[in-house]
């Protein structure tokens, strides 16, 4: 017998921690962020870098995939503008991004057009996830870097996002719960 106990607390020890994951697991709140967050690497316009730590200044974060041709995505930039404007000091942040390259000129016309002062970075691989083949395309992001679900749609690989444009009054809708 006691040549066999040292196997059986192994076993004991095994079971009870299994156990003991089964528990946690079952009892986390399924809202909780788990692992890490979304990061990623890019320039702004003025050759200032932006990274995921701009998420930590901030209670949520909009990022809009748009296009210097997409009309939609021309169309609703004051509005975003003026979202930025208005809840920037809540908490709030806009990250514009583009994917077309060699249109630099059309891109500052709009900028310039929107008025738009929030930073604006050319796409890097870190947001194909969220492409959807369709501009824009909007994912938000919390302080923590979890993306946040909108319950709107998803991209190609299973991403919350909102596609389409929207009103100045329906984004504030969006984001007005994250910024209390």
């Amino acid at each position: 017998m006691k040549k066999f106990l040292p196997f059986i607390i192994m076993i004991l020890v095994v079971v009870t921690a299994l156990v003991g994951v089964n528990f946690i697991s079952a009892n986390m709140d399924k809202n909780d962020p788990v692992g890490p967050g979304f990061m990623f690497s890019a320039t702004d316009r003025k050759g200032a870098p932006v990274t995921e730590e701009i998420f930590s200044e901030n209670k949520i974060t909009m990022i809009n995939l748009w296009e210097p041709w997409c009309g939609p995505c021309v169309r609703e930039m004051p509005d975003i503008q003026k979202l930025y404007s208005t809840y920037k000091d809540d908490g709030f942040m806009v990250i514009g991004v583009y994917t077309t390259g060699g249109m630099e000129d059309r891109v500052d016309q709009v900028l310039r057009s929107a008025k738009t002062k929030y930073p604006i970075i050319m796409d890097t691989d870190s947001f194909k996830k969220f492409r959807t083949g369709s501009v824009p395309t909007t994912f938000f992001v919390d302080s923590k870097g979890q993306v946040i679900d909108m319950k709107m749609q998803s991209s190609k690989s299973g991403q919350p996002v909102v596609v389409g444009s929207r009103s100045y009054e329906d984004w504030e809708a969006m984001i007005k719960p994250y910024l209390k």
